[in-house]
């Protein structure tokens, strides 16, 4: 107290200013209140004191302030902490420092959030000093109701007009109220100068600021807004209805109060991502559900009177351009202008309109997914196929389609939204239908592009990859740079067999010159193979093919221009003449223009019996080949093809070594020896792993055992898939071989005489079936020293006799191999009924602190 009545007899500069309920936000924040100084000439010595005046009061808190830098000389962000008093419960805080010349910035903080207090900043020298206004902050409260709750990034939420009269940084602070559990909160900013209306619509690149996606009650960001008429809108994922505070802090010039847009709701339809009725369905590697849940889905929308928004791949830069690295910088930012939902592209949008053919795939040159687009325009040969692949089979008016694709050796369905990407014109930036108002073509390429989590992600890959999407068949591509017979007679077996086929041009050595050759081919790009027409009349080998752009065709010899064409010929073949992208050439031009011939072969249900089971490794499972494992027994009553999938299913992966095995055995020991395996996997480092094999017809079961590289200290889920070429029958009850087990636990090693010595832990064993009986016995130490050397002996033993103190191998009946180790097993194959001593032996003496388990288990009671 001397000290501070001295500090304040030579006080030079003192400011009055008050802790209030908007400026009071607790330890180190910037919410509180400011005091502008600036220090002129030389460097020196500064004590600042704060004191609370708020005489009186018993309600004493802790109290600290900071000093930073003020470069613009408005309120900071404690970035730039040069120093800070120290952290005291009292009424008063006093600290000196040495200060250079410049703006600095003093943050008074109250550690009770929300405490309203007057206070005194005093300085011990004359300086130039200013309270920062508190007219710099605005803050209002609102509420999600049923309907002005859109979820995540939705125009369909409370909007918040925001008017800036000069150029600005300024801190937007989102604060969900109600005590509910966090959920995901982020706030965007739009430009909007109609202050009776609510803005409806709104594409990606008009959002001029946004904050980060984050599951928490309260999140700030800083932006920089330029003089204008703003909206913000507040989105919290899966609240119907909540409480909600925005607060807007400018960190130079006056905010004006805020308050809720006008709403008009009569035209707006609610978008939901659904994610209450998607949890009940069983999804793979992130997109591929094992069941379609469109069904149930539009059912739920209809009674929400509401549409489909996916939230896993939303309408946003997200999904549009790749961030594993791969492709990054392939895909033009120029392209998407806005994204549209298929109602906003076309006055009557239906999936098909007249029908299906190849010629309704145009691929977007922007976009280099030839790859996908020839995949797609050679299985629409087929047009069965093509409409197999969507629910609903038409346009809807809830948005929300599944996409039935192969994966991992089965079928499953991929979910999307109808947001398609467009230019600056309104129209679809990728693949389309040549036919105006169709959209199967834009739904496909969407769902490969969740697959590949972006459409950037579709640039340049294999076309054999879409065609086992779509069909599931047999992929094969083979070199087609020589036109021999047995080529030819392959290709027209393919086309008898209605196989899917395309070719693969090269990339060009040179990679200045023209993708586009004289002859008009296309280099690096992948075509479609319509047909193959076999003219030994006219010594002729025709090949009808398609470029997937819908234009830049063939222009050799029996191209659409060519003099070759006679009336008989055009008529035979349904010569067009026409810049569709088709064309027919020779065999043997096809050869020397393209490299790659990939045909897939449907063989659709090869594996139509599908069994699906999930699990867990329990603490203590998961030991490599251990017969404790989880294990799913069957029955295999004719010859049966195999595709077994194993998955990891941890919330946080981590790749374990993992194995699967097939066996059919006794089972006999701790661990699979290799007369029980059949068949098994590689041994992986990964999250999953499939194994392919065939097995025999048995009265026997087969068991599939799964194992980790080591035992697990908590449980670990997993899910395995069984898909066969025949019925089987699956997870039926385990048939132990060893049905009787005795355990005999934290049993001491007293007295221990060494190796081969009777006195040593005995245990009797009586055999009372009336034939030999197998068993096998465990004997595990459980004590900290270290590893001796083990056996386990078993002798015949008479009521009333003592066996001899030393034994020899030609005195047992049965006994394990000697080894240095803490666990041993020993199988006893046909012991005959009687009583026997089992004997477990360690080499060295007088280890009588040793502690062990023992257990047992036979064929027979024992």
């Amino acid at each position: 107290s001397h000290r501070l009545s001295e500090l304040m007899s030579t006080t030079a500069t003192v400011l009055a200013s008050s802790w209030t309920k908007s400026l009071s936000s607790g330890y180190k924040s910037p919410h509180n209140p400011q005091i502008l100084f600036e220090l002129r000439g030389e460097p020196r010595v500064v004590t600042i004191c704060l004191k609370r005046t708020d005489r009186g009061t018993k309600n004493v808190v802790g109290m600290i302030f900071f000093v930073s830098k003020s470069v613009s000389g408005d309120r900071t962000n404690l970035k730039d902490i040069c120093g800070q008093s120290r952290y005291v419960k009292a009424m008063s805080v006093t600290e000196t420092f040495d200060l250079e010349p410049g703006k600095y910035n003093v943050t008074c903080c109250l550690q009770e959030k929300g405490l309203e207090a007057p206070f005194e900043l005093s300085f011990d020298v004359p300086l130039e000093a200013k309270v920062l206004s508190e007219k710099f902050v605005s803050s209002m409260e609102g509420s999600w109701k049923e309907n002005e709750s859109g979820g995540h990034m939705s125009i369909d939420n409370p909007q918040v007009p925001l008017h800036v009269r000069e150029a600005a940084n300024f801190r937007i602070t989102l604060q969900q109220l109600d005590p509910l559990d966090k959920s995901g909160l982020i706030f965007f900013v739009l430009p909007w100068n109609k202050l009776k209306k609510r803005r409806k619509t709104y594409s990606e690149s008009d959002i001029v600021a946004q904050s980060s996606y984050v599951a928490t009650l309260k999140l700030s960001t800083e932006v920089h807004l330029t003089p204008g008429s703003y909206i913000i809108v507040p989105c919290a994922r899966n609240i119907p209805q909540g409480r909600f505070c925005i607060t807007v802090e400018s960190l130079h010039g006056q905010v004006d109060p805020l308050s809720l847009q006008i709403a008009e709701h009569e035209n707006n339809v609610q978008e939901l991502d659904c994610m209450e009725v998607l949890k009940d369905f069983e999804v793979e590697d992130r997109v591929f559900f094992c069941e379609d849940p469109t069904p149930k889905l539009i059912e739920y929308l209809k009674e929400k009177k509401s549409v489909f928004r996916d939230s896993v791949f939303p309408p946003t830069n997200k999904s549009l351009y790749d961030s594993t690295g791969l492709r990054e910088g392939k895909l033009s930012k120029d392209v998407v202008h806005e994204w549209k939902r298929t109602s906003d592209i076309f006055d009557n949008p239906d999936m098909y309109v007249d029908g299906i053919d190849v010629e309704d795939i145009v691929q977007s040159e922007a976009l280099g997914n030839c790859w996908l687009c020839q995949g797609i325009a050679t299985s629409a040969t087929s047009p069965d196929r093509i409409q197999e692949l969507f629910y609903p089979a038409e346009y809807n008016p809830y948005g929300v389609y599944s996409v039935r694709l192969f994966h991992e050796g089965n079928f499953h369905y991929v979910l999307v939204d109808d947001y398609i990407p467009c230019k600056r014109d309104g129209e679809p930036a990728f693949a389309r239908s040549s036919d105006d108002q169709e959209i199967w073509t834009m739904i496909l390429e969407k769902a490969f592009a969740k697959i590949f989590q972006s459409y950037e992600g579709l640039i340049a890959n294999d076309p054999g990859k879409a065609l086992l999407y779509i069909t599931g068949g047999k992929i094969d591509s083979i070199e087609a740079d020589s036109p021999t017979d047995e080529l030819w007679e392959k290709m027209l077996h393919y086309s008898r067999q209605k196989w899917i086929m395309g070719v693969t041009t090269c990339k060009l050595p040179d990679e200045e010159s023209s993708r586009v050759n004289e002859q008009g081919i296309v280099s690096n790009h992948a075509y479609s193979v319509i047909h193959t027409h076999n003219l030994p009349q006219y010594k002729l080998r025709l090949v009808r093919i398609r470029n997937t752009w819908g234009h830049s065709e063939w222009r050799g010899p029996w191209s659409d221009k060519s003099n070759l064409w006679t009336d008989e010929l055009k008529e035979q073949l349904s010569y067009e003449d026409k810049e569709d992208g088709i064309f027919f050439m020779t065999f043997e031009d096809m050869c020397a223009q393209f490299k790659y011939l990939t045909f897939c072969q449907i063989t659709r249900d090869d594996y139509p019996h599908v069994y699906r089971v999930q699990g867990v490794f329990e603490p203590g499972q998961g030991g490599y080949g251990l017969v404790d494992n989880p294990r799913f027994a069957m029955k295999v009553l004719t010859r049966t093809k195999f595709i077994i999938r194993f998955i990891l299913n941890e919330d946080v992966p981590k790749n374990r070594p993992v194995r699967v095995f097939v066996c059919q055995g006794g089972f006999k020991f701790p661990s699979l020896t290799k007369s029980d395996v059949i068949h098994q996997s590689r041994y992986l480092t990964t999250q999953k792993l499939i194994l392919e094999c065939t097995l025999e017809p048995s009265d026997e079961q087969y068991v599939i055992y799964m194992c980790l590289g080591s035992s697990m200290s908590e449980p670990v889920p997993f899910k395995l898939t069984v898909a066969t070429d025949n019925e089987i029958a699956f997870d039926v009850p385990f048939r132990d071989p060893f049905p009787y087990k005795v355990e005999l636990n934290d049993q001491e090693w007293n007295p221990c005489g060494g190796y081969m010595c009777t006195q040593n832990p005995r245990f009797k064993i009586t055999i009372e079936a009336d034939c030999p009986s197998e068993f096998v016995v465990n004997w595990t130490r459980r004590d900290s020293q270290a590893a001796k050397g083990m056996r386990i002996v078993l002798i015949r033993h008479t009521e009333g006799t003592n066996p001899s103190p030393y034994l020899t191998d030609e005195n047992c009946v049965s006994l394990s191999r000697y080894q240095v180790t803490k666990s041993t097993t020993m199988g006893v194959e046909s012991a005959e009924p009687g009583t026997y001593l089992l004997i477990g032996c360690l080499q060295e003496k007088g280890l009588e602190g040793a502690m062990f388990d023992l257990s047992v288990k036979a064929e027979h009671p024992i």
